[in-house]
């Protein structure tokens, strides 16, 4: 399974019709209206990310949606259980970045030792 998190904008006035229009949309397991730039911050549920692809094109195919933005596409698989602690999870960003902070560390403890 694959999670998903988007904002839509909506044509001014159609919000009420776009909502009615999306919650009953199969993949859409939440929607929250949103005051600001965005009207509505939906979080998706697909099979995988073809379909989580193809939810979103249908979505911003719809007539009364101007524009989304996607902020987060995961798999459930990377995400903590209850009997692993966040911290036995191996994620392959955590060693790239921990490496450049050690690096980082060392190159500045290098040069405050020569100057």
């Amino acid at each position: 399974m694959v999670i998903g998190i988007t904002m839509l904008k909506v044509m001014p006035g159609q919000e009420k019709a776009c909502y009615d229009a999306l919650r009953h949309t199969m993949g859409i397991k939440e929607i929250h209206h949103l005051f600001g730039e965005y009207d509505f911050f939906l979080i998706l549920d697909a099979i995988d990310k073809k379909d989580l692809i193809l939810l979103l094109e249908d979505i911003r195919g719809r007539k009364y949606v101007l524009g989304t933005c996607s902020l987060l596409i995961s798999d459930y698989e990377s995400h903590p259980t209850v009997r692993q602690p966040f911290s036995a999870i191996q994620n392959p960003f955590y060693q790239e970045m921990a490496d450049a902070a050690n690096a980082t560390a060392v190159n500045t403890s290098l040069t405050s030792i020569t100057t």
